[in-house]
């Protein structure tokens, strides 16, 4: 079988330039994989061992598309990475597995910065959500409304359907995301994320070389430090609980973001000694964070319909993992991590902080329990085959959506005037829709 493979890939910063280089290799093992790049070369470990195509300094060989028995798009929400591969999945229909159920974050940024065309994003809210959509749309754009994009009212407004009703098939990895776009009626599949084994060999760490005071419970959050991954609610739990101030140091791994002054929350809450904020970390050093970790704490709220990355590599090396009751994490087995109801409830946090702090046996044993469960269900090698089985069983559909696919592009290629607004309106919707 030959698969032609859109993905961010390293040295692009992403978790999804991640997840694809450990697909990529456990699918060659199946198949001819060739990757297809935008505008960069990936590094020297990848290139040495795939084809590289990059379509953006060779257009024209998006023709051989055509050719392949199956051709995968990676959708995220972020259009830095994602704006040329979901166009081109426009005039390619073919495989899109879907990382993330809200997307108005990328169309957002894909319509209003990256083509600056404000009434193609109105014309997007309609299309998704109706009058209603247009008109929160009409108002963000005319700067009556703060954007949607930057509240919790986003999740109402995911903004996803342009991104797979023109697909031959969609991955998902979870229930959640699954019951939320079935109704579209394109064909679907569930496939768990999967883990990132063999990355680094974890090797003993002195906590002394990561500036970590002994004789305390270390709790860990990894990521992007932003609003719905509720640090500043644990940090109000830690700050108002005498027990847990004395017995834990927290320590976030991640970008922080200007507009979310996770450090200046830590400075107004006396938690200089019991709180560490390295940054955005190596892998190397990453792991070393989660080979020292007690407890780690990954929450969401509200969620976006990610799939954790993060959480998946906390859980696959035994931690015990605080997560919020909500989304994939929900569907996560109950003996597998600490579940809690709302990321906004200071109570809640400090009583099922409090309960693993104690308790070491319980948190071997949810530790024993995710590790198992992530091994045995969320291997590589049981998405590639997942994977390569929804490919056969869509390979039918391909030359009908080729024919779609030749119509849908001549008739948006067909000479249209600046001043044929209409004709142009009606072939914009043609080429994404067909």
């Amino acid at each position: 079988m030959r698969i032609a493979y859109f993905s961010p890939l390293p040295p692009l910063k992403s978790g999804i330039s991640e997840y694809s280089e450990l697909v990529i290799y456990e699918l060659a093992k199946c198949a001819d994989v060739d990757l297809w790049v935008d505008g960069y070369q990936p590094v020297d470990r990848i290139k040495t061992n795939f084809p590289i195509i990059d379509y953006l300094q060779y257009p024209e060989k998006l023709n051989s598309l055509s050719g392949y028995d199956a051709v995968i798009y990676n959708m995220g929400n972020n259009p830095d990475f994602h704006s040329n591969i979901f166009e081109v999945s426009q005039k390619s229909p073919g495989i899109v597995i879907l990382h993330d159920y809200v997307l108005h974050h990328f169309f957002a940024g894909y319509w209003l910065d990256f083509k600056q065309k404000p009434q193609s994003y109105i014309r997007e809210m309609l299309y998704n959500h109706g009058s209603q959509g247009e008109m929160l749309a009409k108002e963000i754009v005319n700067g009556f409304k703060m954007p949607v994009w930057e509240t919790d009212e986003v999740i109402d407004y995911p903004l996803n359907k342009r991104a797979i009703c023109n697909a031959l098939g969609v991955i998902v990895h979870s229930n959640f995301v699954r019951e939320r776009i079935e109704h579209i009626g394109v064909p679907m599949k569930k496939i768990n994320h999967p883990y990132f084994k063999n990355e680094i060999v974890l090797k003993e760490v002195k906590r002394s070389e990561l500036e970590i005071p002994p004789n305390k419970i270390v709790l860990f959050s990894l990521g992007d430090l932003t609003p719905n991954k509720g640090i500043d609610v644990v940090l109000n739990a830690l700050a108002s609980d005498s027990y847990l101030m004395e017995n834990c140091f927290y320590i976030c791994a991640g970008r922080e973001k200007s507009d979310y002054n996770i450090r200046a929350k830590v400075k107004d809450l006396n938690l200089d000694n019991v709180v560490k904020l390295p940054g955005r970390v190596s892998m190397d050093m990453l792991y070393k964070y989660l080979t020292v970790a007690d407890v780690c704490i990954n929450l969401r709220f509200p969620t976006m319909g990610e799939t954790s990355g993060s959480a998946i590599r906390m859980l696959q090396i035994g931690k015990p993992t605080l997560v919020t009751k909500i989304g994939w994490y929900d569907e996560l087995p109950d003996d597998c991590v600490v579940k809690i109801d709302t990321s906004h409830n200071i109570a809640e946090i400090k009583d099922r902080l409090k309960c693993l702090v104690s308790d070491e046996k319980a948190r071997y044993g949810i530790g024993i329990n995710a590790s198992k469960h992530i091994k045995e269900e969320f291997s590589v090698e049981l998405f590639v085959e997942n994977l390569l089985d929804f490919c056969k069983e869509l390979s039918p559909k391909l030359p009908v959506c080729q024919l779609v696919n030749i119509v849908s592009k001549e008739i948006h290629d067909m000479g249209i005037g600046e001043d044929s607004r209409i004709i142009d309106l009606i072939a914009e919707e043609l080429f994404f829709l067909s």
